[in-house]
């Protein structure tokens, strides 16, 4: 198998990238680096299991390819990882944060794996991407609403994408979405909504 290591800062287009690699596979592990260390993940990398053959884990918080300062140890123990990967398990490590390509790790990540930014969608890339949420329900809907949702939610994908959910569950059953609903169903202070998403991701 192999590592990916994904970047950006929403957690919707982060975790569909995680689901575009892993697809139906439902061994998969996840750490998070905030409340464990590199060394958990190696161990867990290099446990094969006799009933499974493939392995995925999913490694949030992977602060070291970034600006963050980490122990050389555990940058050590990663790079000679990656030098001997174990072929059975694909690691995919994410971060919200920017990633540093100037970092040994980060470099050397680069030249033998796949890094992957979710980040800097275009306006026309949100609509589309709301569209296609809301196709994929059996919804419809205008441009013109379309469009309201997206700047409502400041150009935000996971809050687009939350305020679609919340359409789905006024209408019940798939229908035209109207902009006269939109106008009643997102939140009036997106702004509030946005900081309390971004807090709550933090704990994801």
């Amino acid at each position: 198998m192999t590592m990916y290591l994904i970047y950006g800062e929403s957690f919707r287009l982060i975790e569909e990238e995680i689901q575009k690699i892993i697809k139906n596979e439902t061994n998969s592990v996840t750490i998070d680096l905030m409340d464990s260390n590199i060394e958990d993940v190696l161990t867990e990398a290099t446990y094969v299991s006799m009933f499974e053959e493939f392995k995925f884990i999913i490694v949030k918080n992977a602060l070291l390819f970034t600006s963050s300062k980490e122990k050389e140890e555990d940058v050590q123990k990663i790079l000679n990882y990656m030098e001997n990967p174990v072929p059975s398990t694909t690691i995919i490590f994410t971060t919200y944060e920017k990633i540093d390509n100037r970092k040994k790790v980060t470099k050397a990540f680069e030249k033998k794996y796949k890094i992957i930014n979710v980040g800097g969608l275009s306006k026309m890339d949100l609509i589309a991407k709301g569209r296609e949420l809301i196709f994929k329900n059996k919804y419809k809907i205008e441009n013109e609403t379309l469009e309201y949702i997206t700047e409502s939610c400041q150009n935000n994908y996971d809050l687009i994408y939350n305020e679609i959910q919340k359409l789905f569950l006024y209408y019940e059953t798939p229908s035209t979405i109207r902009l006269e609903d939109v106008k009643e169903i997102i939140s009036k202070s997106i702004v509030d909504n946005n900081f309390k998403f971004v807090s709550f991701r933090r704990f994801i």
